[in-house]
């Protein structure tokens, strides 16, 4: 990932720190993966590495599979288009519980958030997790 890419992904991040909104959520600022179109984890912010508990060297290296459980089933990518496939977007948008794991083996849910995202003409994808306050209280 260039330099480019990475102050790309961190102004991402801004976005999601909103001010004086009605989030209902167990936190005000998510969690966000930054994927490539395969699936592989390219970027974490601060939140992720404490909710995820994610190992540091191996982070470029994982499939987006091993945190949301679900994933290993279905398909991240509609098949014809450079686009997150339907029906995650359609449970995201309708507050579905995702079932997620971190790295140190502890299991919870929360809600999801899919976004197609265009960094230096590759297609990525933009995931925030907001966890249930249960998760966020073992943070």
């Amino acid at each position: 990932m260039t330099t480019l890419s990475v102050d790309k992904a961190e102004r991402a991040c801004d976005l999601t720190q909103v001010k004086d909104c009605n989030i209902t959520r167990s936190c005000a600022i998510p969690a966000m993966l930054m994927l490539s179109g395969d699936g592989k984890i390219l970027y974490v912010n601060k939140e992720a590495e404490k909710l995820l508990n994610f190992p540091a060297k191996q982070r470029h290296k994982l499939h987006i599979s091993k945190v949301i459980l679900a994933l290993g089933k279905v398909d991240l990518l509609e098949k014809s288009k450079d686009r997150v496939n339907t029906f995650l977007r359609f449970l995201s948008r309708i507050g579905y519980r995702f079932k997620l794991c971190s790295f140190n083996g502890k299991r919870f849910t929360g809600e999801l958030f899919f976004n197609d995202i265009d960094l230096d003409g590759c297609h990525n994808v933009v995931v925030l997790i907001y966890p249930d306050a249960r998760a966020s209280s073992n943070m």
